[in-house]
Parts: C-alpha cells; structure tokens; sequence
C-alpha cells in the first residue's frame, strides 16, 4: 500500500508544480461509465534493480490543458496535438523518476524508457481501469487514472 499513497502525492505535487493543475484522489466509483475513446494513455517503463511499469490515462480536455499550462498559453489557443501528446509523455516521465525515488531511494540504478502515447486503446484502458493498482483521480472534474507495478 506503501506506492499508492506515495504515488498520490508525487501526482498531485507535480501536476501542481509543473502545469498549475490540480488532482483529488477519488473513489473508483466516482468514475463509472468512462470510455477509452476519450482517453491519452502514456506508458513508460523501468528497469535495473527496481523493475515496473507506469501507466497515466488522462482525458483528452486534461491533456490538452496541460500542454497550454507548461508551455505557458492562453486557454483558447490551439495546441497541436504533438504537443498534447509530449505534454502527457513528459508528465509520466517526471511522475516515474519522482515516484521510483521516493520508494527506493536515490542509490538504486534504474533506467527510464522512453515514454509512449497509446490514444484509447479499449482493452488496455480496461485493463488499466479495473487494476486493484490503479489510483483515481478528479482534475477539474475530469477524470484521470494512475497505475504503477514494482
């Protein structure tokens, strides 16, 4: 249970640090009814002497929000969704070493993948969903689902 409370805190700390958006954990069953179509999955990988996975689902309003926060934009104007997209990619990638070091401290040697974007994939969102590891979240009333394995 350790790296779920951990991995609550290190989320809401860099969503607000780095895009002045703002997550509340919430209770699964706050979150019924969700499509995969609506949904940016980032994945990311680690390896060395700790091993896991990182998986960030966020809505498509979140993502594009994100990207206008952290590159300092007004909120109507277009983003292309490249940058959507290295938006989400670069959130998993600071939320990974952030949550990795704090359960395991700076000494242990790990390697970061490089991050990924899969938009929407049903069975992966799913999968992601209905994960007993998976942390729910609220930003702004959107919904967002965090899913890290060690």
């Amino acid at each position: 249970m350790k790296n779920i409370t951990i991995t609550e805190k290190v989320f809401v700390e860099v969503l607000e640090t780095t895009a002045f958006l703002f997550a509340e954990p919430v209770d699964r069953h706050e979150l019924e009814n969700l499509g995969h179509e609506n949904f940016f999955i980032t994945y990311i990988t680690f390896s060395g002497d700790v091993n896991g996975n990182l998986f960030i689902l966020l809505s498509r309003e979140t993502a594009h929000q994100l990207a206008v926060n952290m590159m300092g934009l007004d909120d109507d104007e277009e983003v292309d969704n490249s940058y959507i997209e290295d938006a989400a990619m670069e959130l998993a990638n600071m939320v990974c070493g952030k949550v990795v070091t704090a359960n395991f401290g700076k000494e242990k040697l790990y390697d970061i993948s490089i991050p990924l974007i899969n938009s929407g994939k049903e069975d992966i969102f799913d999968q992601i969903y209905n994960d007993e590891n998976t942390i729910y979240f609220s930003i702004d009333g959107r919904p967002a689902l965090v899913n890290i394995k060690f």
